[in-house]
């Protein structure tokens, strides 16, 4: 049992909250479940977007097709409250965004209440009253913030839509680097990077339309929660990366006030997987007789998720640059085989360009490259990558570690300075 205010660090509902007990809980966990909570609790859903909870809340209730769970009458789940519909103000209509309600949008249809009442009072012969005038005031504001926000909303979906077709284009390129696909002919690799420019050109152009704030923060958390479910070809996995979306049932709804002392809790049923990576490494290990490297390799994977708190929104590349100083990225999608899934490949027909890239796929009758430049690891961010990526990572260092005769550091951008002793990166901050 969780505090409802501490759940998100076990069983986040969204990756903006991913943190490190998440990822370890990934490791060790088969399944999380929120058996009971508060379900009206809807702040989490506004960071994804109506799509993505629509998409999670559908495959749920497919995996509790086969499974009967029954619900005790009054139990039943808080249906999912969508966002006012925008008010007419002198005569103009205004377009719909259907999105989770957030908590500012119960004071847009309070205010607009009391403002109607106290329109439906007002003598004309008399002075506008002081409290309607605030109250106009005030909806006035209200009212500019909503339009706002539905058309940055509005643009973030039909950007994305850009972007979910760059990311399907992107998916093929790499099943083309794994040998899934061959590498296209000249006339098709021509469309292909037609088509690339475009979209994104269209994107960028959208993106233009929106506020600095929102394409810093919200627009690249929006592309990565849709990302992070599975049924997108641009998903590395079929399984999506939040345990909440491989929930096996809703939660059942329990008041906020219903438990004694009243503090809102959730119950979660957490069930251990015997054969996770990290228990099977370890066995390996153990039978190998080198405990000690399990031991380096789980110090540097703890260290790795440390990072998690101050800089999720890191890049992948940014991280390795930061363990593997010397070593380029064009390395890594063949070093560590999982890292590939999140690798943008390029294509291009000029020769001269490509001879920068590794590992590069060609066919010299066409004249077609498909391959990986420098910044092939630029675009995959902490959020979204998982635990095991994490691990591979750790077993990478280990390995190229010792082949370079490097000391046993690790630097602290992990924070700062080299430490000769990986623990003291665990020790409580004085």
């Amino acid at each position: 049992m969780f505090p409802s205010s501490n759940l998100d660090a076990i069983l986040p509902k969204s990756i903006s909250r991913r943190r490190r007990t998440q990822a370890l809980l990934e490791c060790i966990a088969l399944e999380a479940n929120e058996v009971a909570g508060d379900t009206s609790e809807t702040t989490h859903l506004t960071r994804r977007g109506l799509p993505v909870v629509q998409n999670s809340a559908e495959r749920a209730a497919k995996r509790n097709e086969g499974v009967v769970v029954k619900v005790p009458p009054g139990r039943e789940p808080v249906p999912l409250e969508l966002s006012p519909k925008p008010v007419a103000v002198n005569g103009i209509e205004h377009s719909y965004v259907p999105r989770p309600i957030h908590d500012w949008h119960r004071e847009y249809i309070r205010v607009h209440k009391d403002l109607k009442k106290e329109e439906q009072k007002i003598d004309t012969s008399n002075p506008i009253p002081a409290k309607l005038k605030d109250l106009r005031k005030n909806f006035a504001a209200l009212q500019k913030r909503y339009l706002y926000e539905s058309s940055q909303i509005r643009s973030a979906h039909e950007a994305d839509d850009r972007q979910c077709d760059i990311d399907n284009i992107e998916a093929d390129l790499r099943k083309v680097m794994n040998g899934t696909l061959p590498v296209p002919n000249s006339r098709e690799a021509g469309k292909i990077i037609k088509n690339l420019a475009l979209l994104k050109e269209e994107r960028d152009l959208i993106l233009s339309s929106l506020g600095k704030q929102f394409i810093r923060h919200h627009y690249p958390l929006f592309v990565n929660e849709r990302r992070c479910v599975s049924g997108s070809q641009s998903s590395p996995s079929v399984e999506p990366l939040l345990l909440w979306d491989k929930r096996a049932y809703e939660p059942l709804h329990v008041e906020k006030d219903e438990f004694s002392p009243k503090t809102p809790c959730s119950i979660v049923d957490i069930q251990p997987n015997p054969d996770s990576f990290i228990f099977e490494a370890q066995r390996q290990y153990k039978a190998s007789n080198e405990s000690f490297k399990y031991i380096s390799v789980l110090t540097t994977f703890r260290a790795l998720l440390r990072m998690f708190i101050p800089y999720p929104k890191k890049s992948i590349e940014q991280v390795l640059r930061l363990l593997f100083a010397s070593r380029p990225m064009t390395d890594f999608p063949s070093a560590i085989p999982s890292l590939a899934e999140y690798a943008t490949p390029k294509i291009t027909v000029d020769a001269k360009e490509a001879a920068s890239w590794k590992h590069v796929k060609t066919n010299n009758r066409r004249g077609v490259f498909v391959g990986y430049d420098m910044d092939c690891l630029a675009e995959a961010t902490l959020q979204r990558i998982p635990s095991k990526l994490f691990w591979d990572i750790a077993v990478e260092w280990e390995r190229w570690r010792h082949e370079k005769n490097l000391p046993d550091t690790l630097s602290k951008s992990l924070g700062g300075a080299f430490i000769s002793d990986m623990n003291e990166a665990f020790e409580a901050r004085r």
